[in-house]
């Protein structure tokens, strides 16, 4: 009986120690599954975090050229914005009122050109006709042209032209009137060398507030200086105009030469300033969104670096419980 209870004994023991032991090999292979596991989770991360580094490199890349394209944008317009730029080819007398109008007192609104938009391929024309008149200081009253007519004295300064909003157009600077007496004669533009109206190819800016209103006329554009010449002969009271910037004003005086179309004046000025502040704007947009996927690209790397080390982790404590 006493060697059947050790025997029995030493079974259960055998059976205790088998059932140890297959607890211990599954736990074994659990560890070594899951060792695994968070090995591949970690190379898998790794892998992700090494792209998203590259991404950020390039994002970065990416977002310092556009920084540079923003400074670049913003330093060509504020040349073009710069007075002394804008009006280097006109009276020094535009850039003494523009530059000391606050200090003087004076309410001056930019000049004419500053109001005036020419189709592009009635630039060069628009500028040779309106050449004596898109210079002209904008002031708000009486007043206002005193002031500005003693500090250009002052100054010593060239003649410069003035218009004050508050005094009324009794006829247009330039170009027939509109409307009334001079209105063009119908019969003008049934002629096939006649291309069309001077007015068609401008476009007067809100902000005028009616003070270009009758004070730019009418013209009449022609094919060439010949046709100019001829139809001239026939409706002496108006001015004809052509695309390569001749003139033969109603007082039969002819205007030739300077100017041609490629040449830079204060119409085509404002159009490169209105395109470099879009450019500077866009550029400006660029930069904020580069940067806002770059700030994305350095938390998604900093989120997988923290995620690599906790794998890391779980994998160091797996191998030492094997």
């Amino acid at each position: 009986q006493m060697c059947i209870r050790d025997w029995s004994g030493a079974d259960a023991d055998r059976t205790r120690l088998r059932g140890e032991s297959d607890t211990l090999a599954a736990e074994l292979e659990r560890q070594g599954r899951l060792v695994f596991e968070v090995g591949e989770a970690a190379a898998s991360c790794e892998q992700a975090l090494r792209r998203s580094r590259e991404r950020l490199v390039a994002e970065e890349r990416a977002l310092a050229e556009s920084r540079e394209a923003e400074k670049s944008t913003a330093a060509r317009l504020h040349t073009l914005e710069d007075v002394s730029t804008r009006f280097a080819a006109v009276s020094d007398g535009v850039r003494t009122l523009l530059n000391a109008s606050h200090s003087a007192g004076l309410h001056a609104h930019g000049v004419v050109a500053d109001l005036i938009q020419a189709r592009t391929d009635m630039e060069g024309v628009a500028e040779g006709y309106l050449e004596g008149f898109l210079p002209t200081v904008i002031v708000e009253d009486d007043s206002d042209v005193r002031r500005a007519a003693d500090l250009l004295r002052a100054e010593g300064a060239g003649r410069t032209n003035l218009v004050a909003r508050s005094q009324p157009a009794g006829r247009p600077a330039v170009g027939v009137s509109s409307n009334g007496r001079g209105e063009l004669p119908l019969e003008l533009f049934e002629d096939p060398r006649v291309q069309g109206r001077f007015s068609e190819g401008l476009t007067l800016r809100r902000s005028a507030n009616g003070v270009l209103q009758d004070r730019v006329g009418e013209a009449v554009l022609v094919e060439s200086l010949e046709a100019a010449l001829t139809l001239h002969r026939r409706f002496p009271t108006v001015d004809f105009l052509t695309p390569q910037g001749d003139v033969v004003y109603a007082s039969g005086v002819v205007s030739a030469g300077g100017r041609g179309q490629g040449d830079r004046g204060l119409l085509a000025h404002n159009r490169h300033m209105e395109e470099a502040r879009s450019q500077a704007a866009e550029a400006s947009t660029r930069a904020a969104m580069l940067e806002e996927r770059a700030e994305t690209c350095r938390a998604e790397a900093e989120r997988l670096e923290l995620e690599l080390r906790e794998h890391r982790r779980q994998a160091e404590a797996a191998s030492r419980r094997q």
